[in-house]
C-alpha cells in the first residue's frame, strides 16, 4: 500500500517520522511527499500519477483558487474511492516574537517616529522595556485563525500548543514548528489509522540529525532572537534569559524603520 503526504516543508517532517516506525511502514511500503508549493511555482509541472494509486492521503487543504492542484479537486477526481484520507493544519504562530513576518511591529515604529519621537528616545524606550507589542491581541489572533483551520482537519494542533508553547519551545519561526508539534501530530495519525504507536519522542526526535537543528528544535539556540518582552510577557519556561545581543541586534531593524519613515515623509 502506498501513502501520499501532499503538503508545505511541514509535511516533509510527517515523512522523515512516518518512516520510522515499522508498525506504519508494514502497511504502507511507499511514502511518498508532494511538495505543494513547488507544484504552485511551476505552473508546468503536474500532479504526480503516484497521487491517484494512493491508499493514504494525509494533507493540508489547499483552496480551490489553486484550481486542479487545490485538495477539493484532488479528492474529488484523482483519489480511487477507497482511499483513506486524514488532514492536518497549516502550523503558524506569529505572535511570540516582538517582530513578526507580516510586519504589523512596524507600525508600532513608525506611529511613534510619526509622532516625533527621535531614535535615540525610541532606542530607550526599546532598551527600558517600555514599547507595546501588542501580544494579547496578536496571539489571540493567530490562535484564533489556527483553530479555524481545524474545523476542517482531522489533526489539531490548537489546544496542544495553547496547553504547551510556554513549556516547551513549539516554533522555531512563524511556520515552522518544533519535534514537539510533529510529534503530537503523527500520534493523532496512528490513532485514526488504528495503529498502535511504536515511536517514542526520543526516537522521533532522531530525525533531527544536524546538530544545530536540534538545537533549534530544543531551544538551545535561537533563530529569532528572545528578548525580555516575549519572556516576560509569556513566562516561558523552556526560554528564561534574553539572548545576548538581542538589543542589539533589534536595534538595527528599528534604524531601518526610522530610515524609511523619514524617507516617506520627505
Amino acid at each position: 500500500m502506498n501513502c501520499i503526504i501532499y503538503g508545505n516543508c511541514q509535511a516533509q517532517y510527517f515523512l522523515k517520522i512516518l518512516n520510522l516506525s515499522q508498525n506504519f511502514k508494514k502497511i504502507y511500503k511507499k511514502i511518498e511527499h508532494v511538495i505543494n508549493y513547488e507544484l504552485i511555482e511551476n505552473a508546468e509541472k503536474n500532479l504526480p500519477s503516484s497521487i491517484s494509486n494512493a491508499d493514504l492521503f494525509i494533507y493540508q487543504p489547499l483552496n480551490n483558487n489553486h484550481d486542479k492542484l487545490s485538495t477539493n479537486y484532488i479528492l474529488n477526481n484523482v483519489l480511487k474511492p477507497n482511499c483513506q484520507k486524514i488532514s492536518f493544519p497549516y502550523i503558524y504562530n506569529s505572535a511570540i516574537w516582538i517582530f513578526d513576518k507580516k510586519g504589523d511591529y512596524k507600525k508600532i515604529f513608525e506611529d511613534l517616529f510619526k509622532n516625533e519621537y527621535s531614535l535615540e528616545s525610541i532606542l530607550t524606550k526599546f532598551k527600558n522595556l517600555e514599547i507595546d507589542f501588542n501580544f494579547k491581541n496578536r496571539f489571540q489572533n493567530t490562535m484564533n485563525i489556527l483553530k479555524k483551520r481545524e474545523l476542517e482537519t482531522d489533526i489539531k494542533t490548537h489546544d496542544y500548543i495553547l496547553n504547551n508553547f510556554r513549556k516547551k519551545k513549539l516554533f522555531i519561526s512563524e511556520p515552522h514548528p518544533t519535534i514537539h508539534v510533529y510529534y503530537h501530530c503523527i500520534i493523532q495519525i496512528f490513532k485514526i489509522l488504528n495503529l498502535k504507536n511504536d515511536l517514542t519522542f526520543e526516537l522521533a526526535s532522531i530525525i533531527l540529525k544536524s546538530d544545530r537543528a536540534y538545537k533549534l528544535h530544543f531551544g538551545l539556540i535561537e533563530k529569532i532572537l528572545k528578548t525580555p518582552y516575549d519572556i516576560n510577557y509569556y513566562k516561558f519556561e523552556w526560554k528564561q534569559s534574553p539572548d545576548n545581543n538581542w538589543f542589539e541586534f533589534y536595534s538595527e531593524i528599528i534604524k531601518k524603520i526610522y530610515l524609511e519613515t523619514f524617507s516617506m515623509n520627505n
